[in-house]
This record gives C-alpha cells, structure tokens and sequence, in this order.
C-alpha cells in the first residue's frame, strides 16, 4: 500500500519559510500545532516520519533532534549515515524516501510522511502523486527570508479539515492562519 505524504510549513505573505537557515519568527502554539500533526496517528501501533532536506536537519537544535516520536528521515546527498543519531534514516533522492518507507523496515510502521523542509524538499514533492496534502500557515506579515515556498500545483484546491482550526491565531503580536490544501 503506498503511504500518504503531506507537506507542512509556515510562510509569509511573500512565501518565506526561512532566513539563514532558521525561522525569523518564535510562534510557540504554531510549533505545537506542527508538532501535534506530525505526531498524530489514526492507528495507535503506528508513527509517523519527518522527511527534511539537510539544511532543515541542521537548523534543529541538537538537543531536539531527532524529532521526538517521529521517524526521522533526511534527503541528502552530502550527509552520511554516520553524521547523525542512530534511528535516524539518510537517504540520496526522493525514489530513496520512496523505497524506504515501502521496504519490510519502514512500512507497517510509518502512517504518514510529512514532508517538513526546505524548499528543495517541498519543491521535489510538489508534482509526485502520493503527496497528498499541503498544510499551510500563513502568517500576515513579512520577514526577511532567503528561502521561499514554492508555488503550489493547481492540481491543489483549498478543503477544511475537522481537526484545523478555522479561526485567526494571534501570538506575539503576529496573526496567522492554518490552511489545508487537497490534491484533486
């Protein structure tokens, strides 16, 4: 059975996601909604995987990674198996993530892939078919960013999903909303 993944990210007005390799913004309650999707399983004996590129690894503050109750998977074609945590998966091309989560390894345990950054990543999944779903957060604001989230295919048509919230989110003076976007 082939496995569903689903992008996540926050991005600006302008679509950015990231300056000098980090966020420009500290939103507390958006990272617990990140974290609380891509921890999320409908099946309890399940996980799910974090795909990131290596860039996206790296910005993770060492004693947060691996990302906690997720299977953590990087696309890299610098990193080595030996440069991260054990558990961790590195792997060269998206056909790679593709083989990985279906090997006898990965697949009865992974539910979902999200595909969390950066934007090579997001780019290389944009068109691939079984990425399924695109969860956005757009914040009502711009910040200097040197890294954009790519356009979205217009095969993607804006949906609602129960488990979002509809409503304006404010921190720290910022405002944002959360959008989930279905492949047709």
């Amino acid at each position: 059975m082939q496995k569903n993944f689903r992008m996540i990210a926050a991005m600006t007005r302008d679509r950015g996601i990231g300056y000098k390799n980090d966020l420009p913004w500290k939103l507390r309650n958006e990272y617990k909604y990140f974290a609380r999707l891509t921890t999320s399983t409908k099946d309890s004996a399940k996980k799910n995987a974090v795909l990131m590129g290596r860039n996206t690894w790296v910005s993770i503050p060492e004693k947060n990674r691996p990302l906690r109750n997720r299977i953590n998977i990087v696309i890299s074609s610098q990193l080595r198996a030996e440069e991260v945590p054990e558990g961790v998966h590195v792997v060269a091309s998206i056909p790679e993530v593709i083989e990985l989560v279906q090997s006898p390894l990965l697949k009865d345990i992974v539910e979902t892939v999200w595909i969390v950054g950066g934007a090579p990543v997001y780019k290389g999944f944009m068109s691939h078919p079984q990425c399924d779903r695109i969860y956005l957060t757009k914040l009502d604001a711009n910040y200097e960013c040197d890294v954009f989230f790519p356009e979205m295919s217009d095969d993607f048509k804006e949906i609602r999903d129960p488990d979002v919230s509809q409503e304006v989110q404010e921190e720290n003076g910022l405002k944002y909303t959360f959008h989930v976007y279905q492949r047709n």
